[in-house]
């Protein structure tokens, strides 16, 4: 291999690593192998299976994997050769890569700061995305984005392992720090990461444009740059935004994300199909999250995460204001200004951004009054959501709605987002006044990225003026409530399908585990009862075997939907995994709770009786194994009780209900 151009030279890491660049452990010979089978058209199963069956460890671990619930498969797959047939070339190779770089390449340190499992958490988040990324824009080879995505961060656990200070040593020099600033690596360490990883791939003699990807992600490429390596560069720093964004970096110290406006000339972010994107994400990090039994970010990871992105935003898009004082008029310096604009953005909760922002509002600017009015594209109106009353303390809440269609003014804050004065004109405009006590209102646009999605209404006497410097702040404060209205939306869906079974439409094991935890600590706090109930389908794997992955899923939704309609209100149930479920019932008494256990019974063997014929004299049936919380039980010891039970259902006939009480 040529030269490295841009790589400094190795004797600057003397000072850095424990011993010589020469001297590390070089990658196993094993990946360089599986790296060469990646850019080989023309590697054949043969060849794969020699290079697998080289490491024995892998090869048991490969075929523990392809036998495992993810991949369902109906009979034992005893060798490498088979799990090649069945499961694809390019899968295999992917297992194969990802297991012994894991084994060699990530160390589990107890008590260290840099977590090297969730160092390879966010390797595999980055090599998912960044290999969808390749497939969605075809701008390089999907395979060999998912090799850059997994090694692109190596140099951070070249250090932790080699470093003459460990990255835990750095992350630790952070720890009053809000985060974690890249360009500290340098200073602190003597090299950062990607050099360091950079360094190591180009001397075990991996390809420039891996060796370009790993030393460029987090930095703007030279404009000499050959095509391949800037389009695989851009390729994994949006990869490696978008696993950060969605809580999966790999330390636990947030830093802000930044995407050079490179990216943007070389991937079309906007023509990209996000949801797809997203979804197949989840999908494979689940799947790894079952073989590397790691921890799957929880909904508030999420919102920290939604966080600080909104406040990187609103730092950097928000604009001072200066104004000039005026005899008798409030004067708003630009510290003022900038600091309004960045209210809406310090809670991703809609109700606290509301009310946060109508609350800065009145007593910043030293308004009257300020209510918001949010579009209802259903019903074609305005609703009134919140007031706030100068010398209240809270807002107060409101659900009027005003016709869309009877107001000038209205529609043109709507359609052109234009500031509009209301004194009264039509009927809808008299009664939004009669509502607000008000002898004249200025509309504000609500501005979301693309669209107005409301207003704000500013309460004043009809003689008055709003000052064009009032107007310019307010306009600008508008712009940055809807984006937060917006983000506080995504957050709102992205937790909501972070917390849902795909299948099903149930809650999964995440919400499960969740409020389970939450329940327990009601029950010991207030000395109530709990009881939950493991739930299992009866001969699942027979509907698999006999019919087929789409009859057995089309049976997990139906068994989820009765379960969902036997569940009253107060009452909890979800998908736990596989065809088993869970309900919570809280403050339920034994006799309550086997009650329903057996209610849901009931329903699902009517329903499976119903459909005996369609699946050939196979009834779906359930299941159930119920326990009551006691003294000091955690969710582990709880959920194993009725775990117990539920085997003794299935043991001494299925399709019945056992409890301990």
């Amino acid at each position: 291999m040529d030269e490295q151009p841009y790589l400094p030279d190795e004797d600057q890491l003397s000072s850095v690593l424990k011993t010589e660049l020469s001297d590390l452990p070089p990658f196993p010979v094993i990946v360089t192998r599986l790296l060469e089978l990646t850019r080989d058209q023309n590697g054949s199963i043969g060849e794969l299976v020699q290079v697998v069956e080289t490491d024995p460890a892998i090869t048991a671990r490969l075929l523990r994997i392809a036998n495992s619930s993810y991949y369902s498969f109906q009979r034992q797959i005893s060798t490498v050769r088979e799990s090649i047939i069945v499961l694809g070339f390019h899968e295999v190779r992917r297992l194969a890569l990802n297991l012994t770089i894991h084994n060699n390449l990530v160390n589990r340190s107890r008590g260290a700061l840099f977590d090297q499992l969730l160092f390879w958490r966010h390797s595999l988040a980055v090599a998912i995305i960044a290999k969808k990324l390749a497939d969605e824009t075809q701008l390089v080879d999907p395979e060999e984005a998912y090799v850059a995505g997994l090694l692109h961060d190596i140099g951070k656990s070249l250090l932790e392992q080699h470093g003459k200070i460990s990255y835990s040593e750095f992350l630790e020099y952070f720890d009053d720090q809000p985060g974690v600033a890249l360009g500290e690596e340098q200073r602190i360490i003597g090299a950062s990461h990607d050099v360091i990883g950079a360094l190591y791939a180009s001397h075990s003699a991996l390809p420039d444009t891996l060796v370009n990807a790993i030393l460029f992600h987090h930095r703007m490429v030279p404009a000499d740059l050959d095509r391949q390596s800037t389009n695989l560069v851009a390729i994994v720093a949006l990869a490696d935004f978008i696993a950060w964004s969605h809580g999966f970096g790999s330390v636990t110290k947030s830093h802000s994300m930044v995407l050079p406006p490179y990216i943007q000339k070389i991937i079309d972010i906007r023509k990209l199909n996000l949801g797809r994107l997203v979804t197949h994400m989840d999908k494979e990090i689940t799947a790894a999250a079952e073989i590397y039994h790691f921890q799957l970010p929880q909904a508030s990871e999420l919102r920290v995460s939604l966080l600080r992105l909104n406040i990187d935003l609103a730092m950097n898009s928000s604009q001072s204001a200066c104004m000039s004082a005026e005899p008798g008029r409030k004067q708003v310096s630009s510290v003022e200004g900038h600091g309004l604009m960045l209210v809406p953005h310090r809670s991703l909760d809609r109700a606290e951004i509301i009310n946060s922002t109508l609350r800065e509002l009145v007593a910043e600017l030293e308004l009257q009054q300020v209510a918001l009015l949010l579009v209802d594209s259903k019903e074609r109106q305005l609703m009134l959501q919140n007031i706030c009353i100068a010398g209240e303390p809270g807002t107060r809440n409101c659900q009027v709605g005003f016709d869309l269609n009877r107001s000038d003014a209205m529609l043109g804050t709507l359609r052109e987002g234009q500031v509009e004065r209301l004194a009264g004109d039509c009927e809808v405009e008299q009664q939004l006044l009669s509502t607000l006590h008000s002898q004249a209102v200025t509309l504000i646009p609500v501005t979301g990225k693309h669209h107005v999605v409301g207003m704000l209404a500013l309460s004043h006497g009809a003689e008055v003026e709003l000052a064009a410097e009032l107007t310019d702040i307010l306009v600008r404060v508008g712009q940055e409530l809807g984006i937060a209205l917006e983000h506080a939306k995504l957050l709102a869906d992205s937790c909501d399908k972070a917390e849902r079974d795909g299948l099903t439409g149930l809650p999964n094991r995440t919400m499960i585990d969740r409020v389970l935890a939450q329940e327990l600590q009601q029950a010991e706090q207030n000395n109530q009862s709990l009881a939950v109930a493991m739930i299992d389908i009866d001969f699942f794997k027979k509907f698999n075997d006999t019919f087929g992955h789409a009859t057995g899923d089309a049976v997990l939704k139906l068994v989820g939907k009765v379960l969902r309609q036997g569940t009253r209100e107060g009452n909890f149930v979800g998908r736990y995994g596989g065809e088993e479920f869970c309900a919570i019932l809280p403050g339920v008494t034994p006799e309550q709770a086997l009650n329903y256990c057996e209610r849901l019974r009931h329903s699902v063997e009517k329903i499976g009786k119903f459909l005996e014929r369609r699946f050939e004299g196979q009834c779906i049936t359930i299941s159930l194994g119920a326990a009551i919380y006691r003294q000091g039980d955690d969710e582990r010891s709880l959920l194993d009780r009725a775990d117990q039970v539920l085997y003794k259902a299935k043991q001494t006939g299925r399709n019945r209900v056992e409890s301990i009480f």
